[in-house]
């Protein structure tokens, strides 16, 4: 037989099932593509697995033909490159056994059959050379593919050791920000309360809040305002040698308004919202966090009833808030050998609650009631809680008792009757009227 007699003719007309070279490139993106996602290694293993079987098949089938058993050599070897995801060491040692085993095949086991195949291809009168044996020139690209593959798993291996720097740099750069965020939000919620610092993360932020230029206001109708201080503060303040230049003055009165917040953290003074602490005194507010959901819905006529009914819960929170206060002091006092005594004021009215200041945000409140509070407290007394006449009438309601203190001056305000709230005893349960029905006891 000459060499003519290997050709293998194709048919003139290709059978119906038969694929074409554009579908076989996109079988293997497909592929590709699919082995490329981590959560598919199994997939991925399974290929590597059928793919080594197949080269075995190969090999078995085309034993009698040099040229095809050596393509499924390389084809075996491309498949350790490829598929078995493992270490380089690992890979260089699968290559270097395949290497020697297949050298082994053809320059020994198979050498007669590559004999035989040269006298197929070749004349006896004809000297082809020793470069054109098939054993030889099999050696040859065993180990040109060889080091072509020792490149690739060197390749892939940088590939590889480079992503697992970059997943690793992106879940730990990852973790920094989630606990950057975590910070910047508490102290957001430390700033200001949680349903404003909502708003400025981002989770409640629409665009007619981004055209204002991020300005929050919003609308109270009813919220129960108190200043408190502590007068004797001023005097107590020293800076001498012994309290190290005042701050051990400093010191106690932290302790007094820490003490003061832990109180917030109660559930009945969850709706009990810190406005500000202005030097001894302590400012704050309920009603400004739950809305006075459905007074809306309500007609006309019924809403002085809930209006009042809502004052009455709001008035109720704070009294109970500024006793609170009050007993707190009293233990503080007792711990740091003092004799402080609160100075309160309390009201209740509409107020606008907003945040003002782009760099150091303050969340702050106005409004006549507002005001009227800070002068309950500037112009009362010591251990006393001074409320207006319309404060005592909600105050009555709820089982607690008044004095009445009589007109004064007020600034700004002009004479008002004021009164002071008896707090020695526990209250009644009430049954809430409306204000015409609350005669003023003095």
């Amino acid at each position: 037989q000459t060499a003519n007699s290997l050709s293998v003719s194709s048919p003139p007309n290709p059978p119906s099932h038969s694929v074409s070279p554009q579908g076989l490139e996109d079988g293997q993106s497909d592929t590709l593509e699919t082995l490329d996602l981590k959560e598919n290694v199994t997939l991925g293993v399974s290929y590597g697995i059928t793919f080594v079987a197949l080269a075995v098949l190969l090999l078995i089938v085309f034993t009698g033909h040099m040229e095809y058993y050596l393509y499924c050599c390389l084809l075996a070897m491309l498949g350790v490159v490829v598929f078995i995801r493992t270490c380089q060491e690992v890979k260089v040692l699968l290559l270097t056994m395949a290497l020697l085993v297949y050298l082994v095949l053809f320059l020994y086991v198979y050498v007669c059959r590559s004999d035989h195949y040269m006298h197929q291809l070749y004349n006896e009168t004809s000297q082809p050379g020793v470069l054109k044996e098939p054993k030889i020139m099999a050696g040859v690209w065993l180990f040109m593919f060889y080091f072509v593959t020792l490149i690739l798993v060197r390749k892939d291996e940088l590939a590889c050791r480079m992503e697992f720097l970059l997943q690793q740099c992106f879940v730990k750069e990852k973790e920094e920000t989630e606990t950057m965020e975590n910070i910047n939000e508490n102290l957001l919620h430390n700033v200001l309360p949680a349903h404003v610092a909502s708003v400025f993360i981002g989770k409640k932020r629409n665009n007619q809040a981004r055209a204002e230029g991020d300005l929050y206001s919003q609308s109270c109708e009813c919220v129960c305002v108190m200043f408190a201080s502590v007068p004797q503060f001023k005097e107590f303040y020293n800076e001498s040698n012994e309290n190290r230049d005042g701050l051990e003055c400093l010191r106690l009165l932290n302790e007094i308004i820490v003490d003061f917040d832990e109180l917030l953290s109660k559930p009945k003074f969850s709706g009990v919202e810190k406005i500000k602490t202005i030097g001894s005194t302590y400012m704050a507010a309920v009603g400004l966090t739950v809305p006075d959901a459905g007074m809306e819905k309500k007609p006309y006529f019924h809403r002085p009833q809930q209006e009042y009914n809502v004052a009455s819960r709001h008035v109720r929170t704070m009294v109970e808030f500024a006793i609170s206060l009050r007993m707190k002091l009293e233990q503080i006092n007792t711990h740091s050998f003092n004799d402080f005594k609160l100075r309160i004021g309390i009201n209740y009215g509409p107020v606008i609650a907003g945040v003002i200041g782009a760099h150091k945000p303050q969340y702050d409140i106005w409004g006549n009631a507002v005001n009227v509070a800070s002068r309950m407290e500037s112009t009362g007394v010591l251990d006393k809680i001074q409320v207006t006449a319309e404060t005592a009438e909600v105050v009555q309601s709820l089982g607690y008792g008044v004095t009445l203190r009589g007109v004064i001056m007020v600034k700004g305000k002009g004479e008002l009757t004021t009164y002071f709230l008896n707090t020695d005893h526990e209250p009644v349960t009430p049954t809430l009227l409306t204000p015409d029905e609350l005669p003023i006891k003095s």
